[in-house]
């Protein structure tokens, strides 16, 4: 060890550890054991000759430099959570005011399990979970005596039960004959007064409510109230009876999407009609009252009928400008006009069963038995106008009288691949039936 360093480590440790002998080497203070300093002298003292060489003194450098910056690690680590703390500190604090304030605005209503404003009562809170209540369905003198007294009441004044009337908007149908709804609702089944009346609460809660109507080969619940329903009570109009002038009032539920179920309580029974309740495409209905939406009729030749009950459909033979069902082929929309989609396609042999007749010069393809219920309610579209001769054309069934809409290369619109065909002989060949989207009445 050079004279520089022995005097460097004699002005640390205050004597030379050189001149000691191997038993009190590192016994600087002489009193005979090393104390913890001592025995770090010892630790990096590597060769043991109580002498420190510049590698010895490089690591132990190394190893203070090393303490410090764990030593600022520590130090930012400390500050960084003093943070969060001080931040959850104020978290707390904030959750402690809010819960303050809403003690004193809001109170519980234990009866309606619901939370209220204090100031006016008002509702605060709703609850998700749905309820479900049966309908009782009217037996047919109810419902004709019901009927009876609506037709009555409009003969008297036809401005009456203006709830009862379909809104425009749902009569596009526009069907003939004695299958298509009516302009009137009339009433699909009765509850009783007191059990309406816990619906009726729950419908201004906004809470989720389900009423359940049995039908001859099934069952369908009907959501009645949810987020957004609106609730509207008048008191009938005319003398009172006291003891039912509480219970006798028109109820109307107009759910979110603008749909109602209008209410008739007369008395202990409230009886119940509206749009909210008349079944859509293929749900079971009954043939003898308004139980479809507007556009669909009550229909028992196909899926489960009997003389009474059938499934809501789109009618045949539909008004200009009304939905209709595609599947009915010519039979879509009345005489003058034709079911046009500009989504779907329809052909002329759909729902035929085809059939393959083979010879020695070629196949032809051609169509069986035809029903046109094949797919009913998969290609709806509107009721237009047919044209006459000249006119632009994409539908077999857009052109008057005896036109036909004719494509490029002379191919017929509406004619099916699946009733291709083809003929060779010895001149060439003859195929027809290819599809062709767009044409001319001709």
């Amino acid at each position: 060890m050079t004279t520089h360093h022995k005097d460097a480590v004699r002005s640390k440790f205050g004597r030379s550890v050189s001149a000691q002998s191997d038993n009190n080497i590192y016994d600087v203070d002489g009193d005979g054991k090393l104390d913890a300093i001592e025995q770090v002298m010892m630790k990096y003292d590597k060769d043991g000759d109580g002498t420190f060489s510049n590698a010895e003194i490089h690591a132990i450098i190394q190893e203070q430099l090393q303490a410090e910056r764990k030593a600022k690690s520590m130090k930012h680590m400390i500050v960084g959570m003093s943070c969060f703390l001080s931040l959850l500190a104020l978290s707390n604090l904030g959750t402690s005011f809010a819960a303050m304030f809403f003690a004193k605005e809001l109170v519980a209503d234990s009866d309606e399990s619901v939370m209220r404003l204090t100031e006016n009562g008002a509702l605060a809170s709703v609850q998700s979970s749905v309820e479900t209540l049966d309908l009782t369905p009217l037996s047919e003198e109810e419902y004709q005596e019901r009927k009876l007294m609506v037709l009555r009441d409009l003969e008297i004044d036809p401005h009456s039960h203006a709830h009862r009337r379909l809104k425009k908007s749902n009569s596009k149908s526009k069907c003939k004959g004695d299958l298509c709804n009516g302009d009137i609702q009339f009433d699909n089944g009765k509850i009783k007064e007191k059990d309406f009346r816990m619906i009726e609460e729950k419908c201004k809660m906004q809470k989720n409510v389900k009423i359940r109507r049995a039908k001859e080969f099934d069952r369908q619940a009907d959501s009645i109230c949810s987020a957004g329903t609106s609730v509207v009570v008048k008191q009938k109009k005319g003398p009172k009876n006291k003891s039912t002038s509480t219970k006798d009032r028109d109820v109307m539920i107009v759910s979110s999407s603008g749909k109602r179920m209008n209410v008739d309580c007369v008395g202990d029974n409230c009886y119940v009609s509206g749009d909210l309740l008349l079944g859509g495409f293929g749900e079971s209905c009954d043939r003898n009252r308004n139980d479809c939406e507007p556009h669909l009729i009550c229909d028992n030749s196909y899926g489960k009928a009997s003389a009474q009950s059938g499934t809501c459909l789109y009618p045949r033979f539909v008004k200009f400008g009304g939905i209709c069902d595609l599947s009915y082929l010519g039979e879509s929309c009345e005489k003058g006009s034709y079911c046009y989609s500009d989504v779907h396609k329809v052909f002329k042999n759909d729902g035929a069963r085809d059939k393959v007749l083979t010879g020695s010069s070629g196949s032809i393809r051609i169509g069986g038995g035809i029903n046109p219920r094949f797919a009913l309610g998969t290609k709806i579209g509107e009721c237009k106008r047919q044209v006459g001769a000249g006119n632009l054309c994409g539908s077999p069934f857009a052109c008057i009288d005896n036109f036909t809409c004719i494509g490029a290369g002379g191919i017929e619109i509406g004619m099916d691949p699946r009733s291709s065909g083809s003929v060779n002989g010895p001149s060439g060949s003859v195929r027809w039936g290819v599809e062709v989207d767009d044409g001319i009445c001709m």
